[in-house]
């Protein structure tokens, strides 16, 4: 039911994958082998499928979890097509990658400046810094895992959404429907900027729209990004933009996004297209 369900989304698609991985965990029912091919048995992107699981499995069973005649295939070696020549020395087995991912634990869990700065002023207690060498989590809440503001703030977004990193800022750029167009037709939609220097400063920054000739653009020429901290939803700024097509629209149209902003040199150019 879950493969039939998925067909119309493509193939290589997270939704379906996540699915496949989640049907594994339920009907494995604890047991590695039987949990990985019940999810790769499901087709599709199978490797991404199985990586997925067998992590999982992993992270929650430890190497015990794997039975002895797959460890035999297995091992412990790191074995992989990518294209990793010329990068560096990359871990040759499963314990050094295990190494370097918890030399990760400081960085992805340590806490912003300002919800540093409020738990040593005593204003909030918040959930404490891991430091270098820790290895002993069991203390540890799963709220302390600073996941769930990127979760919550991905679930807000639109369904027709993507995100364009810039030189000196993010842009977010959401279209109320789908982004098609027919002649005549108008498009609306929100466009967050979001500092990515995170200088202790407000920012302004600057809008021209460049649509194909014959479209139109109305919004706001002038965002203000808050300094960090001035508001719960650090450093951005959000305006509304209507696209309004022209008489001729082509099979996807383009709009481009100019944005500037004083003492940058170097102007963000942002593609905003448009199917006709």
């Amino acid at each position: 039911m879950l493969v039939k369900d998925s067909e119309d989304l493509g193939w290589f698609q997270a939704p379906c994958n996540i699915g496949f991985v989640v049907l594994g965990l339920l009907y494995g029912e604890g047991d590695y082998k039987r949990s990985l091919i019940l999810a790769v048995n499901c087709g599709d992107d199978t490797d991404c499928t199985g990586a997925t699981l067998g992590s999982l499995m992993g992270i929650m069973g430890g190497m015990t979890a794997i039975p002895q005649d797959w460890m035999a295939y297995i091992g412990d070696g790191i074995r992989s097509i990518c294209l990793t020549n010329g990068h560096g020395r990359f871990p040759e087995n499963c314990a050094e990658l295990t190494e370097c991912i918890f030399n990760l634990l400081p960085v992805t869990m340590r806490q912003s400046h300002q919800q540093l700065l409020a738990s040593l002023s005593g204003k909030k207690e918040g959930p404490g810094v891991c430091i270098g060498g820790e290895t002993d989590l069991s203390s540890l809440d799963p709220k302390d895992f600073y996941g769930r503001d990127f979760v919550d703030k991905i679930g807000r977004r639109k369904p027709y959404s993507f995100t364009w990193e810039g030189i000196y800022a993010d842009v977010c750029i959401e279209f109320d429907r789908r982004p098609v167009c027919q002649p005549g037709e108008s498009l609306e939609g929100t466009i967050t900027v979001s500092n990515r220097e995170r200088l202790p400063e407000q920012k302004h920054y600057r809008l021209r729209y460049l649509p194909p000739e014959g479209w139109q653009v109305n919004g706001t020429r002038g965002l203000y990004a808050p300094a960090p901290g001035y508001t719960r939803e650090l450093g951005h700024a959000s305006a509304a933009f209507v696209i309004h097509a022209g008489d001729k629209v082509d099979a996807v149209n383009t709009v481009i996004l100019e944005i500037t902003c004083p003492g940058r040199p170097t102007p963000m150019l942002v593609p905003i297209q448009v199917m006709g």
